[in-house]
């Protein structure tokens, strides 16, 4: 293992951050980043002594996280072609399905992890950006997007390859009057209804 040294300074806006590794490493990394991620600078300074494998980790997780929240916010002002958008959908899309591959002792981990981090939070989180980026946004997409049940938040696919957007918002409708214990003649409140897609069904 290597003690890292680092220097952190400001030049006008743009803050950078020299690590120097030594002496494992007679290198020095330069990294140049707006805001670049102070839990990196933190580590430092608290003086730990991290092997070299999991510096680089720190490094490598700092670049990419640092990297993706340019490329979304471009994203979200409408900057990056089509094409790009749908590579980092697909490929978020790919990641995501690894990390829920997981089975057995594994797979209850993740889930007991997953409900520990959802009981942490608040029920409901960043409203008013939310209202925006739903609610200003014209019918019309919707109905190019949705399925026919225009079922606006999550979908159940009963086969991940064969079933059509359709079959997975019906899926879901019913897991959720299965899971209700909805029958006849029930007078039943839906809040945050979207289009009213499970009254209807």
């Amino acid at each position: 293992c290597s003690s890292p040294s680092t220097r952190y300074g400001t030049s006008g806006r743009s803050r950078k951050l020299i690590i120097t590794l030594l002496p494992a490493s007679s290198c020095v990394t330069e990294l140049h980043a707006p805001d670049f991620d102070r839990r990196l600078i933190n580590v430092f300074q608290q003086g730990l002594h991290i092997c070299n494998m999991e510096f680089i980790r720190i490094i490598l997780e700092t670049i990419y996280q640092t990297i993706f929240s340019v490329v979304v916010a471009l994203m979200e002002r409408g900057l990056l072609p089509d094409f790009i958008t749908r590579r980092g959908i697909r490929m978020l899309l790919a990641k995501r399905l690894v990390e829920t591959s997981a089975v057995g002792e594994e797979y209850q981990q993740k889930l007991q992890s997953f409900v520990d981090e959802l009981k942490s939070l608040p029920v409901a989180v960043q409203t008013a950006a939310a209202n925006e980026q739903h609610y200003e946004v014209p019918t019309d997409y919707f109905l190019l997007c949705l399925g026919k049940h225009l079922k606006y938040s999550s979908c159940l696919y009963p086969d991940l390859w064969r079933s059509s957007l359709e079959d997975a918002e019906e899926a879901m409708l019913a897991l959720y009057c299965e899971r209700a214990h909805l029958q006849d003649g029930q007078v039943v409140l839906e809040l945050g209804c979207g289009w009213g897609g499970l009254c209807l069904y």
